[in-house]
């Protein structure tokens, strides 16, 4: 705690404070400043490099920020709590002093009464007896009376303040420290995938040299945008999380100076009326007329020094407490727009995919909108389909002002390498345009076409979560297979995906079968898959020649 103090943030006490005899007062100083929401826009990056660089960068000065302000929270935050807590022992301490005190009083009277009176001559010493008597038996019951009165000077609200200033320092120990760890993990998160794009990046370079099959870097963009954005998504929570728990803070000690003046005025008439009760032999109601009385001997209580207090102690009216305002937060850099991802894409449509099959394989074969179809720079295919919650939560995370809609690995449901495909059929039927471009599964390439065990199409992995495939089977009825699967085979599958759970590690399907509207996009999409598997035999070649 003694390195996260801010000593800055304390201001002395006036020495003409302690000499003034009106109520105690909060003296303001500098709260502890919030995270910047909006800041000035930051030049915009043309390449993804220079983004993450950027990137890096704000996370660094970000992520500074945010644990300064959350060690001054927590600090600040407990130091409340102890002092609320300190208060409440003072009374507790003298309520059950004053009690102690009276009951010691009341049994060492009775003490000495039972020895006294055997041997007193009341006749001689009576009245004098009787007045001393009453004199001590006077005392203690002031003691019980002033007992009672430390039990309820408590100003109000302390006890709820309190609670709230403890809830506060738990939040500050819980839930704050779990959303930075989470930050910290979407950040390495968020490097990795960069690392890894990187590689695939190089990978690409050097197979285009070499005039090989080049890997997908396209989807480790993909997967690194995606980490990218949830670390901005998570570094929105924390902000937002220390905002709202630093104006917390700062209501709190707000209302923690008014509680302070409350308390020392009833401390003070405590302490008067006990000390004249007891000096001077009131009763309980004399006492009471009296219990306002500030005790003369106590110096005038000091200045409460509370953050988050903009009201200047000299202009504040006397028992009045200062009204709080919100300093204005600092200014920290912001991310630039992330660059835009098309660099990589030839082509983008929206599509109709094939519906997977129902409960126990029945069912399906219908048309699904909403799906995305991409082909890459590269040669790569890939259709994606998210449901409604999964593109308002990718749009959200995005925050892009572009109008496509920012895809998410885990939304990928097939995907072929167009050089490398051994079916490449675009079919118009009226209206109904179908394309189907499919690659051999893993283990069943034929000798006719063979695929370079070091072909990118063997590396698709099917996002864990996935449970059905966004195309049919490579069994299933098509138009190249001419098998048909039996009903008892489609039932035993849906039982198994049902009662089963994915590995995590199961192959993306290597068929894609979509329907698409527009005649240009499907003519533009046909030439391109086409100059791809004039591409692909090039490859081959090189595959089946012995010096290749």
């Amino acid at each position: 705690q003694a390195k996260c103090k801010n000593s800055s943030l304390l201001v002395p006490v006036p020495e003409t404070a302690m000499a003034s005899p009106a109520p105690a007062a909060v003296v303001p100083v500098a709260p502890p400043v919030a995270v910047a929401m909006a800041c000035p826009a930051t030049k915009s990056c043309l390449f993804l490099a220079d983004w993450e660089a950027a990137r890096m960068q704000v996370h660094g000065v970000r992520r500074q920020q945010a644990d300064r302000l959350l060690c001054d929270l927590q600090f600040r935050a407990r130091g409340g709590l102890a002092s609320l807590e300190g208060w409440s022992a003072v009374l507790e301490a003298r309520r059950v002093l004053e009690e102690t005190a009276a009951s010691a009083a009341m049994r060492s009277l009775m003490e000495i009464e039972a020895r006294w009176k055997p041997a007193r001559v009341d006749a001689h010493d009576g009245e004098a007896a009787s007045w001393l008597l009453v004199a001590e038996r006077a005392h203690a019951e002031a003691r019980a009376a002033s007992a009672k009165r430390w039990a309820t000077a408590a100003p109000a609200g302390s006890k709820e303040l309190t609670k709230r200033h403890r809830a506060l320092v738990e939040s500050g120990n819980t839930a704050l420290p779990e959303a930075m760890r989470a930050w910290h993990a979407a950040h390495d998160a968020a490097m990795q995938a960069w690392e890894c794009h990187n590689e695939r990046l190089q990978a690409t370079a050097r197979a285009e040299a070499e005039g090989c099959a080049p890997p997908d870097s396209w989807l480790s963009e993909v997967r690194y945008r995606e980490r990218a954005r949830a670390e901005l998504a998570q570094q929105a929570v924390v902000e937002q999380l220390l905002n709202s728990k630093t104006a917390e803070l700062v209501a709190l000690e707000v209302e923690r100076g008014q509680v302070w003046v409350a308390f020392t005025s009833s401390y003070r008439g405590a302490c008067g009326a006990a000390c004249a009760q007891v000096g001077r032999g009131q009763s309980d109601a004399e006492a009471a007329g009296s219990s306002s009385e500030a005790a003369p001997w106590l110096p005038p209580p000091p200045l409460l020094r509370a953050p988050g207090l903009a009201a200047a102690a000299a202009t504040a009216s006397a028992g009045d407490a200062p009204v709080s305002a919100a300093q204005e937060p600092s200014v920290l850099p912001q991310v630039p727009d992330m660059p835009s991802a098309g660099g990589a894409v030839l082509q983008r449509l929206n599509v109709a995919m094939q519906a997977p099959a129902g409960l126990f394989g029945l069912g399906g074969g219908g048309w699904r909108d909403g799906a995305t179809l991409v082909l890459t720079l590269h040669g790569y295919l890939h259709l994606f389909y998210m449901a409604d919650a999964e593109k308002a939560s990718a749009k959200v995370a995005g925050e892009s002002n572009s109008a496509e809609e920012e895809l998410v690995e885990s939304a990928i449901k097939a995907s072929v390498y167009v050089p490398m495909a051994t079916k490449c059929m675009f079919l118009q039927k009226g209206k109904e345009l179908v394309l189907e471009v499919s690659e051999p599964a893993e283990g069943t390439a034929s000798t006719a076409s063979p695929v370079p065990a070091t072909s990118p199409g063997a590396s698709f992995s099917k996002p864990p979560d996935e449970t059905t495939a966004a195309s049919p089977a490579a069994g299933s009825n098509s138009a190249g297979s001419g098998q048909g699967v039996g009903l008892g085979e489609r039932a035993s599958s849906g039982l198994r995906r049902l009662l089963g759970r994915p590995s995590g590690n199961e192959p993306l399907p290597r068929r894609i079968y979509a329907k698409v509207t527009e005649l240009v996009d499907f003519r533009d999409l046909e030439s391109r898959c086409q100059g791809f598997v004039r591409r692909g035999q090039g490859f081959r070649a090189s595959v089946a020649s012995p010096g290749g």
